[in-house]
């Protein structure tokens, strides 16, 4: 806050400059001096008494102001009456040298809420003005901005380190010159020496099973659900050894290439000549890829599935999980609770006390063997004995920092560098993380950490988890349902996140009218949340599928969904369809009721506007579906009603819109096979204009069906949030609103997005 202020205003009275012996008696007697004079016989000049001070009267009041952080404002009073002084004051204190009639000040986000008032007195008493209270409104810059809550929810976009999004990263690798390579599912990635997080291209979808480099940093993955070894070759996975054929083919067999047999392959390892070795799971084998592609069984057989040491086929294992190869050729597997070592030549040897329970195993020396032990990263020996790297075993979270307060959660895999460094997939907070193994250092080094949680706060102090329907109030909040905690969460414009409501109606959508009374649905029937958070059954009965129009509880719902109030205070409710399935080997599913568009007055009274009302039919799978989309509404889930009062209605089928007295509603946008439109949420803008979000993508869209994608990337696979210039990017959308002209905002990645349109 930066203050200036103007000197006092007076009120003196001007005069000439002929002064009388009267004239010098009423100045000096208005000053308090009284001047007394005679001139023989008693006669002369009488005493005038002192003239008092005009009470002040404030006829000007300071005026509040909502401005953007380093904004400028003027702040003034007005009064009437003499010898007045000023005195301003924030918050009830006064402000050192702010003493005239005028107030400026440079707004800063502490500003929030202030309250400046002036105080005018004279020697009669004083008087203070009202408070002039300052709202700070986030700067007008177009594009994306977190308004509240932490970034970080499982997405998948490139970027340089923290930038990035990744999807449960379940696999890791690195090369010899430091290159990361990473699986999020069937798609591959990887980050540069520089922190760039890119996707290369992928594998098959089906499990897979590991990672591993080469000496040349030629990446391979064995895919245990398809029963084949991948190389990826500029962007393609190419079949490198076994047969590819879904589980639970497969086979046990030596040969080159597809002509060997693999089943359940997993946990690929190089030597330092190239020859790939991997644990065939369902074979009970640990067995070879040779560069040229020739599969051989280094040792065990399906014929022998309990531990036996020994040489080649005659060996024998139990259940064969992870390996490691070490730098002098020889391997270190996990068999169900045993250490077991094999060389090169096919002798297994079981080692002395049980294998502890790890989820990854990485490592070139029995020195230096690294594990997954729940949420932490061990360095294990071949005698059982563990010593903590970072992390806690029963610990889960997401924390940077040493090896006692870092904090994983899921780690899946772990690799081991050329230099020492150990890099973790780190499944459940979305991240590849490096890991010091001396220190015990934990840091991040692609994508970024999804941070859910309920808890208030102001900006990204606040986290949220579960985001469902949202709307937005005359004020500019957003609300937030959260469907796991059955709370109201309220976010102000300056980002400012509160819970409203325990046990609030969340299992459907979310409206508030002008009153602030606020909708929502609770076991197929309407709940109205006053502002105090007083609840009433407002329409339907909880519990009964049906279809019914009434007033109050003699109406019935199948599943209401999408929710919305027009400008007359008319509740509008989108009333989905009771989907059951006809049985488990049936690709048909019963549609009860639902289907229809109702319309609920603020006294309770339920009609339909639109659709088929209480019809019930069995639609099969996929065609036989197809012809009942022009003919009912199939899940209405997003519902908007614009200035002219016409509804626009999100459908599975599309998005259509029609007037409240019965016509038949309009296609506006519809799916069309190969070209989907996979609309989320709805929200109409000051201007009329309907916003669609269409997963990551959010367009604007008119009457005639024509789209302007207005934020997010269109680029199939790709979705995270990119905060900065519009386009921006954005995550997986779970919600959004218009509010005031060009803005609006979005739920995504865990968070409240401000997008400033232009």
């Amino acid at each position: 806050m930066t203050l200036n202020s103007n000197s006092p205003e007076t009120s003196e009275p001007s005069f000439d400059l002929t002064i009388s012996r009267r004239r010098i008696t009423g100045l000096l007697g208005g000053s308090g001096i009284l001047l007394l004079a005679g001139c023989g016989g008693g006669g002369g000049d009488t005493a005038v008494p002192a003239t008092p001070d005009i009470a002040p009267v404030i006829t000007v009041q300071p005026q509040s102001q909502s401005v953007s952080p380093g904004t400028a404002v003027t702040l003034q009073v007005g009064a009437t009456g003499t010898n007045l002084a000023f005195q301003w004051r924030r918050n009830g204190l006064a402000l050192a040298g702010a003493n005239g009639n005028s107030l400026l000040v440079t707004v800063a986000a502490a500003d929030q809420g202030a309250r400046y008032t002036a105080v005018v007195s004279n020697a009669t008493g004083q008087v203070e003005s009202q408070a002039a209270v300052i709202t700070v409104v986030p700067t007008v810059v177009t594009g994306i901005s977190l308004l509240a809550g932490g970034l970080g929810g499982i997405s998948l976009l490139e970027g340089r380190g923290g930038e990035a999004r990744l999807q449960q990263p379940d696999n890791v690798a690195v090369s010899k010159d430091g290159v990361v390579y990473f699986t999020c599912g069937p798609l591959c990635g990887k980050v540069s020496a520089q922190g760039d997080v890119s996707f290369i291209g992928g594998f098959p979808y089906i499990s897979i099973s590991g990672l591993a480099c080469d000496s040349h940093g030629d990446l391979y993955a064995c895919a245990a659900g398809m029963n084949a070894i991948y190389k990826l070759v500029d962007g393609v996975a190419v079949t490198f050894a076994g047969f590819p054929e879904p589980y639970p083919g497969g086979g046990f067999q030596d040969g080159v290439g597809q002509a060997a047999r693999l089943h359940l392959p997993a946990s690929p390892a190089f030597d330092s000549q190239d020859n790939l070795y991997f644990v065939d799971r369902d074979n009970c084998a640990i067995r070879k890829v040779a560069p040229n592609g020739a599969v051989t069984t280094v040792a065990g057989s399906p014929s022998k599935r309990t531990m036996v040491d020994g040489q080649g086929a005659a060996a024998g294992f139990a259940v064969p999980r992870r390996l490691a190869v070490l730098k002098d050729g020889s391997l270190v597997v996990m068999d169900d609770e045993r250490w077991r070592t094999v060389t090169p030549d096919g002798w297994v040897t079981t080692m002395l006390g049980s294998a502890p329970e790890l989820t990854a195993l990485a490592g070139n020396d029995p020195a230096s063997l690294y594990g997954v032990l729940g949420h932490s990263v061990v360095k294990v020996s071949l005698d059982r004995s563990m010593v903590t790297v970072a992390g806690s075993p029963d610990v889960s979270g997401y924390v940077d920092g040493d090896k006692h307060t870092a904090r994983f959660n899921r780690p899946a895999s772990l690799a081991l560098s050329g230099d020492g460094q150990l890099f973790v997939a780190d499944y459940d907070n979305a991240m590849l993380r490096r890991v010091d193994p001396v220190s015990g250092q934990v840091s991040g080094c692609g994508g970024a950490a999804p941070q859910p949680g309920h808890v208030d706060g102001v900006g990204a102090q606040a986290r949220f988890a579960d985001m469902g329907a949202t709307c937005i109030d005359r004020d500019g909040n957003v609300y937030v349902v959260d469907t796991l905690g059955k709370s109201l969460r309220k976010v102000t414009p300056t980002g400012s996140t509160s819970t409203l409501f325990p046990d609030f109606p969340s299992d459907g959508g979310l409206a508030v009218d002008a009153s602030g009374n606020f909708y929502g649905v609770r076991n197929r029937a309407i709940v109205k949340v006053s502002p105090s958070g007083a609840q009433q059954l407002f329409a339907g009965q909880p519990g009964v599928l049906g279809y019914a129009d009434g007033l109050g509880p003699a109406a019935s719902f199948a599943k209401p969904t999408g929710l919305a109030v027009d400008a007359e205070g008319n509740l509008l409710v989108g009333d989905s369809p009771d989907m059951v399935s006809a049985g488990m080997f049936s690709y048909e599913f019963n549609y009860t009721f639902g289907t229809t568009i109702r319309k609920i007055t603020p006294s309770g009274l339920v009609s339909t506007i639109a659709g088929v009302p209480g019809r019930v039919f069995t639609a099969g799978y996929p065609s036989s579906s197809m012809p009942l989309l022009d003919v009912t509404f199939v899940n209405p889930t997003g519902l908007v009603c614009d200035a002219a009062g016409t509804v626009w209605i999100l459908d599975t089928s599309g998005v259509r819109r029609t007037d409240q007295k019965g016509g038949t509603p309009v296609w506006v946008a519809r799916n069309v096979p190969g070209h989907p439109l996979a609309a989320i949420a709805l929200a109409a803008d000051a201007q009329g204009d309907i916003l669609v979000a269409d997963t990551s993508v959010i367009r604007k869209m008119r009457a005639d069906g024509s789209q302007t994608v207005v934020a997010g990337i269109e680029s199939a696979g790709r979705s995270g949030v990119r905060l900065g210039a519009l386009p921006g990017s954005l995550g997986q959308i779970t919600g959004l609103v218009a509010g005031a002209a060009n803005v609006l905002y979005c739920c995504s990645e865990n968070s409240v997005l401000r997008i400033q349109l232009p």
